[in-house]
Order: structure tokens, then sequence, then C-alpha cells
């Protein structure tokens, strides 16, 4: 995605409860988050 020009706020990262997150601002200007919670895959 950074390649592709996206402005990251932050890049994914794994928080202390196990929930990964990255979050960027969309070519719209909106703030997109996205995230990963390893629990609700097992």
């Amino acid at each position: 995605m950074k390649e592709q020009g996206r402005e990251f706020v932050h890049e994914a990262r794994t928080e202390p409860w196990g929930q990964t997150v990255a979050r960027f601002i969309s070519p719209e200007g909106v703030l997109i988050g996205l995230s990963y919670a390893p629990w609700l895959h097992e």
C-alpha cells in the first residue's frame, strides 16, 4: 500500500492485548483502520 502512495498514520503494530493494527489515510482523506485479532481465527 505504501508503494501505491498511501499515507500511513502508523504501520502495522501489535497492541499489548495481541491485536495487530495499522491506520492510513484514504485518497479521500478518510482515516482507515485495519486490524487482525488472532483469537477470532483460532
